[in-house]
């Protein structure tokens, strides 16, 4: 059976032939398939449920493989298809995920077939409560062993990435240290108790004696331009005199003080004399234009003219550079690395010679902004590099808070902004009233500012401004010929009207809007008049009616 035009049956369809729709298919009820293939030619499936139920029927015993699979070609050339996906296994209740099969799965899937293999997962962050590895884990650029080392092994690491279980090294004993000693020669070692003992005979040693003219070890009481000395230095020999007494007297040398010392005798002292804050304020005196306290070290200025590029009439702080070489203009107490005080609103100029004077904000590592006067304009140019890319943007903030924001494409938010789009959903509204929506969240509706009251139907203007406002509504579709109308009202005065002929029983739509001028809290409300209904005005859906507007500026 085929059709496409539209077909209707109020009492059920039935076929048992093959059917086939060439258009469009609405279910409203429940689709149920009782065949054993359901085969979906679509390029977009979407649906709704957040959960998909698998294997509904298998609750008797758990022999059935649950997952999805797919089918690909691996580009080998040899015609055959492989099959990857992600599973239970029944056999022993764990996930698995697959790819390489060549065989299509049925309702299990063959790991023993041709070509199955585990497939790899990358993620980022992985929590599991056992992590078992049947082969090598590599995490970053570290190799972990595959296996569990035994009892009372630790985990090292060869110093390339590779980690391994080694043992763990045994305390060094005494036994070991002396284990580690060999005797040389002419001692003995025991290296049970670590004893080192000599071996060699202590005998006496007999050296020759010197003389002038014979190398010996010694040389006894030698005497030369009678002086004894301790070591004698002839022709190249070197003689000591054993023993040696000292005979000589120095009459040959003369001493003499230099800068800074006193010679008494053979004794020196120090003649210096500590410089102290009053030795170096007496050493200073005062020249031209100054005036100079010896005793407090205080220098002054007595100049008339002044200093090159300050007037004589410049206060005494008109500049100042403090220890942490801030500089303060007309304050004596800078809190920043340049602080200017006035005392009237000209604090600071900036001046140029040319069509453009700017004024550049810059670090060391991003683009600089810079504030502009070119010729006649004024510009702020935030990321003039455009290094920030789509991080870059310009914010006004008031109390610590933004409220106006202009991104790097040039799009304006302003999260106060005044805005207020409400509707009535709680019941028809009678003629000859004012028109209070109840509804202000929802897809559709928001109150930004709470400025529309749900209770007496007002909007009022929390500053002055220019505001726009829209507002739309239906009558009720039964009744007759009359003049219906709405309105807009500021302050309980009508500012537009919106009337026009109902004919029957038709619902008749009105909308409207309009641009006005409020001061601060001036109110602005919506109006129903004559419907030529009973019911009145329509306000049990939300969706057939709305008041909206928000601040222009």
């Amino acid at each position: 059976m085929a059709t496409n035009s539209k077909f209707s049956a109020d009492l059920g369809l039935k076929t048992d032939a093959d059917l086939q729709v060439d258009g469009n298919v609405t279910v409203s009820g429940n689709l149920t398939v009782n065949g054993t293939q359901t085969t979906v030619n679509s390029t977009t499936t979407s649906v709704e449920d957040s959960m998909l139920e698998l294997a509904n029927s298998n609750l008797s015993s758990d022999t059935l493989d649950i997952g999805i699979y797919g089918n690909y070609d691996d580009g080998l050339g040899d015609g055959v298809s492989e099959y990857t996906g992600f599973f239970r296994d029944a056999t022993d209740s764990t996930w698995k995920l697959f790819d390489g099969l060549e065989s299509e799965p049925t309702t299990t899937v063959n790991t023993s077939g041709t070509g199955y293999t585990l497939a790899d997962l990358q993620v980022g962050d992985l929590t599991a409560t056992t992590l078992t590895a049947t082969n090598a884990l590599t995490g970053s650029s570290i190799t972990y062993p595959t296996s569990d080392g035994t009892n009372g092994q630790f985990l090292k690491t060869n110093g390339s990435g590779v980690l391994s279980f080694g043992d763990i090294p045994t305390q060094y004993t005494d036994s070991d240290a002396r284990s580690a000693i060999s005797a040389g020669t002419g001692i003995s070692y025991d290296s049970s108790t670590g004893v080192i003992t000599n071996t060699v005979s202590n005998t006496d040693t007999t050296y020759s004696l010197a003389t002038s003219s014979t190398l010996g070890l010694v040389k006894v009481g030698y005497a030369e331009n009678s002086q004894n000395y301790p070591v004698e230095l002839d022709n190249g020999q070197m003689y000591v005199n054993v023993p040696w007494v000292d005979t000589n007297t120095d009459t040959d040398t003369t001493y003499s003080a230099g800068t800074g010392l006193t010679l008494s005798g053979t004794t020196f002292s120090s003649n210096i004399t500590q410089y102290t804050d009053a030795n170096a304020r007496s050493a200073i005196s005062a020249g031209t234009g100054i005036s100079y306290d010896s005793s407090t070290g205080v220098i002054t200025s007595t100049a008339s003219g002044g200093v090159d590029g300050i007037t004589s009439s410049a206060n005494a702080t008109a500049i100042t550079i403090d220890s942490s070489e801030r500089v303060g203009i007309n304050t004596s107490s800078p809190s920043t690395e340049l602080h200017v005080y006035s005392a009237d609103q000209n604090a600071l100029k900036v001046q140029t010679n040319t069509g453009i004077n700017q004024i550049e904000l810059a670090n060391s590592t991003n683009s600089p902004t810079y504030l502009t006067q070119d010729s006649y304009g004024f510009q702020i140019k935030a990321d003039e590099n455009g290094w920030g890319g789509s991080n870059s943007f310009f914010s006004v903030k008031v109390k610590a808070a933004e409220r106006m924001r202009i991104s790097s494409d040039g799009y304006i938010t302003a999260p106060n902004q005044v805005a207020f789009s409400v509707a009535k959903n709680n019941g028809y509204q009678t003629d000859d009233n004012v028109f209070v929506c109840d509804s202000q969240t929802g897809s559709r509706n928001h109150n930004d500012g709470s400025h529309y009251n749900t209770s007496n139907g007002r909007f009022t203007a929390p500053v002055a401004g220019r505001y726009w406002f829209s507002f739309s509504v239906q009558t009720h579709d039964s009744g007759g010929v009359v003049q219906a109308w709405v309105a807009l009202r500021k302050n309980g005065s009508v500012v537009q009207y919106n009337l026009q002929h109902k004919t029957g029983g038709y619902h008749t739509r009105f909308d409207m809007s309009i641009s006005l001028k409020l001061a601060a809290n001036d109110y602005i409300e919506a109006y129903v008049g004559e419907s030529g209904t009973s019911s009145g005005w329509q306000g049990s859906a939300s969706e057939y009616n709305n008041f909206s507007g928000f601040l222009i500026g």
